[in-house]
């Protein structure tokens, strides 16, 4: 694959998972039918990986109520963070599993 195929892959796929820009739909990745191709391949990519469900790998309460959570790809969930409070309790544990990890949560009663 060439380096304009690469990067006409990558904003696809750009596209695909954060929403069109001007830099990931630039014409120069569709002035060529290889680079256009490219292109699609990397928007159904992210969009893929967008689409996928949510997996919480951990998620940690603070003394001070408030609740970050983590997925298996290392990187927080801004949806499943913020003050700890039934509704956010209630859309962490639907897309926690068993092997979710829970720090802090030991001793609370969600209200």
């Amino acid at each position: 694959m060439s380096k304009e195929e690469k990067a006409a892959y990558a904003a696809g796929y750009d596209c695909g998972l954060n929403g069109v820009t001007e830099s990931n739909c630039d014409f120069k990745f569709f002035m060529n039918p290889n680079h256009t191709k490219e292109w699609e391949r990397g928007k159904k990519d992210g969009e893929a990986k967008r689409d996928e469900p949510l997996k919480v790998k951990s998620t940690y309460l603070f003394p001070n109520g408030m609740v970050v959570t983590f997925g298996f790809n290392c990187q927080q969930i801004p949806s499943l963070q913020g003050q700890l409070n039934k509704r956010l309790y209630t859309k962490i544990k639907k897309h926690s599993d068993e092997k979710t990890i829970w720090y802090g949560f030991e001793n609370i009663k969600v209200k």
